[in-house]
């Protein structure tokens, strides 16, 4: 009886792990998503994926060719992303798994605080490695593309800056007194006159000769200044 017993003890074993060998591993599918995510984001892309875990309930069987891969969007981006994997053997399936993407970039933060309309400078301006799935409006990423930029707002220290957060600095207002240079090859003239609008560097802007009275058209170089070519 004793003999019996240990026989059907091991039969009723070996028939679970058959069985459950039947079955394709959720670690399989999660490894074909993660194949087709490290292929899709350019090699060198700092990232890090997690998966939502299957339904434990979930009986697929085991596929006897490679599983296949692919993003409805055809990209994948920073954040929450859907992927299908499917089986495409005589037993196919095909479900969707959903990846947690976290790119890690540097971007642009603030060493202090900064009001509304202040111009920011290099000493204002460090780089500060980040997750960016977490964000939706487009970081910066360059030092160079934040300095000598104008605040849209109030910002606090430490904040992470974004595209709405800068705009061109304006370095001529409308009424103001400005130095209108004219040069060519061999000659260089400087004259006073008063702006007649706002004006950012590389912008065209009219304003006004106090010698002539006349309105001229010039280019903003730098503060106070506007160039006109002859």
């Amino acid at each position: 009886m004793q003999l019996l017993s240990i026989f059907l003890l091991g039969l009723c074993t070996l028939t679970q792990s058959t069985f459950a060998g039947e079955f394709q591993t959720p670690e399989s599918i999660y490894t074909a998503a993660r194949l087709l995510i490290d292929k899709t984001l350019e090699p060198t892309t700092e990232h890090e994926t997690t998966f939502s875990p299957l339904d434990p309930r979930l009986q697929l069987s085991v596929c006897e060719q490679p599983l296949e891969a692919f993003s409805a969007t055809q990209t994948i981006k920073p954040g929450r992303n859907a992927i299908s994997v499917k089986c495409n053997s005589m037993k196919s399936w095909s479900l969707y798994v959903s990846a947690q993407v976290k790119v890690y970039q540097d971007v642009v933060t603030l060493t202090r605080p900064v009001k509304r309309g202040e111009i920011l400078t290099e000493d204002m301006l460090s780089i500060k490695r980040v997750d960016i799935s977490q964000f939706s409006t487009p970081l910066i990423h360059d030092l160079n593309v934040a300095a000598h930029k104008q605040a849209a707002h109030n910002l606090s220290q430490g904040a992470i800056l974004n595209e709405r957060d800068i705009t061109q600095a304006i370095l001529i207002k409308r009424g103001e007194n400005v130095t209108i240079s004219s040069s060519n090859p061999s000659l260089s003239i400087q004259m006073q006159g008063i702006a007649q609008m706002d004006g950012v560097q590389g912008q065209t802007i009219r304003v006004k000769n106090t010698s002539s009275d006349k309105i001229i058209s010039g280019v903003v170089t730098k503060q106070g200044t506007v160039a006109i070519n002859r």
